[in-house]
């Protein structure tokens, strides 16, 4: 299976691409920064948004991951920029390359529609813009809070916690707040791009 990888420096990134390639998935990773990608994932084929169309010929899917959190505090036209037009040039590249399936992560607060966060906002106009799209498959993947071998978000406040609190900590957040495994989602995207 070849898969593309938006956004593999994120949290998220960084935890599914071993993941993925444990499957034995061919990766092709892309980003802003492709010398911080080498350096992250050596040895992994790496490439820039302005060359993913050419790059993308002969994948099977795309997971975007690129986004700009909802722990940020910019204005809704920094979010468009980032959470609708990329994913929109984005998605345009990997649909005339010919990738089959377009697998979008997105977050469950896209569904509230009384959220007001530039955050939620954006993504629900990402979605809006890919419930409108022919020519590729697309999935959209409404995650909670997402964990993995460490905390980021609003999970990272684990982190700064004596190790063996963490596990009781957590307990109590999951209780609270929808939480899924990193690897959840790795299956889910291996599910997806199949």
């Amino acid at each position: 299976m070849k898969i593309i990888v938006t956004g593999a420096s994120g949290f998220i990134g960084r935890e599914i691409v071993p993941f993925l390639k444990k499957a034995n998935a061919e990766l092709l990773l892309v980003g802003r920064d492709t010398d911080r990608l080498k350096s992250l994932f050596p040895g992994d084929r790496v490439t820039s948004y302005e060359n993913l169309e050419m790059e993308a010929r002969g994948y099977d899917a795309l997971v975007h991951l690129a986004v700009m959190n909802n722990d940020e505090s910019k204005q809704i036209s920094d979010f468009r920029a980032v959470n609708v037009t990329l994913l929109e040039t984005v998605l345009n590249s990997a649909r005339a390359a010919g990738v089959k399936t377009f697998i979008n992560t997105t977050t469950l607060h896209a569904s509230q529609t009384g959220s007001l966060s530039s955050y939620a906002q954006t993504k629900r106009e990402a979605e809006d813009v890919l419930s409108r799209t022919d020519g590729i498959a697309v999935v959209n993947l409404r995650l909670p809070a997402v964990y993995g071998s460490t905390f980021a978000g609003k999970l990272a406040i684990l982190s700064k916690l004596p190790a063996f609190l963490r596990p009781i900590a957590f307990q109590c957040l999951a209780s609270l707040k929808p939480t899924v495994n990193v690897n959840l989602v790795a299956e889910a995207i291996l599910n997806s791009a199949q």
